[in-house]
């Protein structure tokens, strides 16, 4: 009987440790496939180091496959990326494919950030997930 709980533990254990690293992140997905013009907001807490002069966000992305989809505000409309640029391709058609931008670490703050989507063009898209990193370089 004792083998049996240990081995009860270690299943529960490991099925816990294993579905940590893919927690969801809270808003997630942002799903913008309904008819345009539509919008979603989500918050996004990161924490930006005080000498950061660069910003990558990094964006899991299913059906991008245009490149004027729509627009992502960051804390504010004068802090807005095109949605979906060169990324945009028709091959992309319900893929699911990772796509980073460059931002300046101005338009962010240490904390909880507001992350506009807005579908203005085509059937649409879901962001699956987002995640921000810092650097002190020259932005590219």
């Amino acid at each position: 009987m004792k083998k049996l709980n240990f081995l009860a533990l270690i299943f529960i254990i490991c099925l816990g440790f294993s579905g940590m690293g893919n927690a969801a992140q809270d808003g997630f997905p942002v799903d913008l496939e309904g008819s345009t013009p539509e919008e979603k907001t989500v918050t996004l807490k990161v924490s930006k180091p005080s000498n950061a002069t660069v910003a990558i966000i990094e964006m899991a992305v299913n059906d991008p496959d245009f490149a004027d989809e729509g627009t992502l505000e960051i804390n504010g409309s004068s802090n807005s990326i095109k949605l979906f640029g060169s990324y945009g391709d028709t091959s992309n058609d319900k893929s699911t494919i990772t796509i980073s931008y460059d931002t300046p670490a101005s338009w962010w703050v240490d904390g909880d950030n507001s992350l506009k989507f807005i579908h203005s063009n085509t059937a649409g898209y879901t962001i699956e997930s987002v995640s921000v990193t810092f650097s002190s370089g020259e932005k590219k």
